[in-house]
């Protein structure tokens, strides 16, 4: 157990005894790493050292040697403290019976100054040989220790601990200086060792690894063919590496390739478990998915990949092509709603006009009808010429045509995006799709997904293997037709890698089928299991596993997520639902503004007509025998009543009402 792995730690008990082993007991414990009391060079502690050995004929004074001379000072100090009290003893003599077994302890007498000489040494306190002295709480409390480490030429001092600092390399280190000098580990390394080997056996782990074809990036298992040597490699080979590499001791472990003698598999996933299930293995890693019935054989790890199953299929491209294509865009109540909006802008405009426009009256009704809806629809591409005889209907042109901006502008980008851009759609929408049609399904040679396909169903006639990437692909070009595939059903992991090539040509289709993703396999009851779960979250949780999978799985990250939705982009009346409200309120808001101004100007007219009238009549009140011969002078005075008139009332005022005026004037 001196060997290269372990671990020799000593306390101060023992270091401090250092001195007295022998020689041949100092080279056994070449690599020992020890703590030892700190004893600060002085020169009474010299000057005592060199008195001891010339006393004990060059014996070397140890710490024990120190510290009891420290306590004969101390105490003798301490009865110097108390030398007024008594000192005298008292003694007690038992009555002994003859079964009693009488001792010269007995004899012995009781100073009756001994609590005040314990007082008085518990408050001794002074610079000794061995450093400060200073009983606390009854004991020699040590500041200072000593990190040694034994070699070939004895102990090398690599450290001190301080109980203000901690470790130190020197006493008077500051920070920068913190920590230990290099350590000798047993065996004669300066490697830090785990401390303790696995705890199940001193042999090396058999580690079961299995011989692929295909998808290398997770396992890949080779030999020299010179020197016969064994390679691995691959994600999942890297993740055990680092998690073995992290345990908190020692698991010494060679990988055996799961093959025959010819260099073939020697089976599926589910015989490897299986063997070492019958501990013919220690353990199996690989891209081994954690299933219910495998875990009844074996103890898995925590996964450490993504999990779940789906199926892939081809995709189409599915541009917007034919003679109706621009109708596409709007949805068929976006193109409804549309058109009634043009209509119900144009009868607005009639109203508008109908009330504002003289002319406008005395057209037939076809030609009002033309004119209205050809300005209504003129909007759509902002080529109203003719300005319009009302300020209302200026107003709601000016909201209309907001609405249509936004709508054409919309309109233009998705019919743009429609026969342009390249939609890719899966061949297959649905899983049941697959089943109705009869087509084939590839799977992966080797795994459980061949079993999941008969139970949900398929026919195993239909189901197709493939070994790789590249033999999926060709799978794929085949088509079912011609002995090909129309679908692949494989694991999350797999599908990823098969995407980051093909992404442009193959789209996931939902649901995902739940897996808990790849583990590491060992026999029942294994203690490694719970260490090795801990070691996989803490990489999981990191960066190391992102690492691993940008190494692997580089692609991945510049393929973009093929996965596609049924239902195309088209824009609906929802999107707009403000817009044409906006309208709708606007127009009616301007309706009731129109016909209160209009009731306003009516009741202006009236009144004036009843003023004109009055004074009318004031000046037919004449002497009718001045009637005759001022007949002029009367037509003057109505004139003057109807300039009274059209100064009080506004141009727009209609022409019929001045009517009864004119009458009056003519008569």
């Amino acid at each position: 157990m001196m060997d290269k792995g372990y671990v020799w730690i000593v306390t101060n008990g023992i270091a401090d005894l250092m001195s007295l082993m022998g020689e041949s007991t100092v080279e056994a414990m070449q690599g020992v790493l020890g703590v030892q009391t700190y004893f600060s060079r002085s020169k009474e502690l010299a000057y005592l050292q060199y008195r001891w050995g010339k006393r004990s004929g060059g014996e070397e004074l140890n710490h024990f040697g120190c510290w009891a001379y420290d306590a004969a000072t101390a105490l003798a100090m301490s009865v110097e403290k108390i030398s007024d009290v008594n000192m005298s003893f008292n003694k007690t003599k038992k009555t002994m019976s003859r079964d009693d077994n009488e001792t010269d302890l007995d004899d012995l007498a009781t100073s009756l100054s001994g609590p005040k000489l314990l007082e008085a040494l518990s408050t001794v306190s002074f610079k000794g040989v061995s450093g400060r002295f200073q009983l606390k709480q009854g004991k020699l409390e040590a500041t200072t220790f000593e990190i040694i480490n034994i070699e070939e030429s004895g102990e090398r001092t690599v450290g001190f601990w301080k109980s203000d600092g901690g470790l130190v390399k020197r006493l008077n280190a500051s920070q920068s200086s913190s920590g230990l000098r290099p350590i000798i580990w047993p065996g004669d390394t300066i490697v830090v060792p785990k401390g303790w080997d696995h705890p199940i056996s001193p042999k090396k782990l058999r580690i079961a690894v299995p011989k692929k074809d295909g998808f290398n990036q997770f396992v890949k298992v080779t030999k020299d063919a010179n020197t016969n040597v064994l390679a691995t490699s691959g994600f999942c080979i890297d993740v055990f590496n680092t998690v073995i590499n992290d345990m908190p001791y020692h698991v010494p472990f060679d990988y055996v390739p799961f093959e025959t003698p010819d260099g073939k598999s020697d089976g599926n996933y589910d015989e490897m478990v299986h063997k070492v299930f019958l501990r013919e293995y220690d353990g199996a890693v690989g891209d081994i998915t954690i299933l219910a019935n495998r875990s009844a054989y074996v103890d898995f790890a925590l996964p450490y990949s993504e999990s779940g199953i789906v199926f892939v299929v081809p995709v189409k491209d599915e541009r917007e092509k034919g003679e109706w294509v621009f109708l596409k865009p709007l949805t068929k109540e976006l193109w409804l709603l549309t058109a009634f909006s043009f209509v119900y802008i144009g009868m607005m405009v009639w109203v508008f006009e109908y009330h504002a426009d003289e002319d406008f009256k005395t057209h037939k009704m076809s030609d009002k009808i033309s004119n209205v809806f050809y300005f209504s629809f003129s909007t759509l591409f902002f080529a109203h010429r003719k300005p319009s005889e009302s300020f209302f209907t200026r107003a709601l042109v000016v909201v209309w045509c907001f609405v249509l901006l936004i709508l054409t502008q919309s309109y233009t980008a998705t019919l743009t995006s429609m026969l342009t851009v390249q939609e890719l759609r899966p061949t297959v929408r649905h899983m049941d799709d697959l089943k109705k049609s009869g087509v084939n399904v590839g799977y992966q040679s080797g795994s459980f997904t061949f079993e999941r396909l008969k139970l949900m169903g398929y026919e195993e006639s239909r189901l197709k293997a493939y070994d790789s990437p590249q033999e999926m692909r060709e799978l794929f070009l085949n088509k079912s037709s011609d002995g090909g595939i129309d679908a692949a059903f494989d694991e999350v992991p797999y599908v990823k890698l098969f995407m980051a090539k093909y992404c442009s040509e193959y789209s996931i289709i939902e649901p995902a089928f739940k897996a808990d993703g790849f583990g590491f396999a060992f026999p029942l009851g294994s203690p490694l299991v719970p260490d090795i779960s801990r070691r996989i979250l803490n990489i999981t949780e990191g960066e190391t596993m992102k690492l691993m999978e940008n190494k692997w799985f580089y692609g991945e990250r510049h393929c973009l997520d093929s996965t596609t939705t049924d239902t195309p982009i088209q824009l609906d009346h929802h999107s707009f639902r403000a817009l044409f409200m906006m309208v709708f309120v606007v127009s009616v808001i301007l309706l009731l503004l129109m016909w209160g101004s209009k009731r306003y100007k009516e009741r202006r007219v009236e009144e004036i007509e009843l003023v004109a009238q009055d004074e009318v009549n004031e000046e037919g009140n004449v002497v009718d025998g001045d009637e005759a011969d001022d007949n002029d002078h009367h037509v003057v005075d109505v004139d003057t009543a109807l300039l009274r008139r059209k100064k009080l009332t506004s141009t727009s005022i209609p022409t019929r009402r001045a009517t009864p005026l004119l009458r009056l004037k003519s008569a």
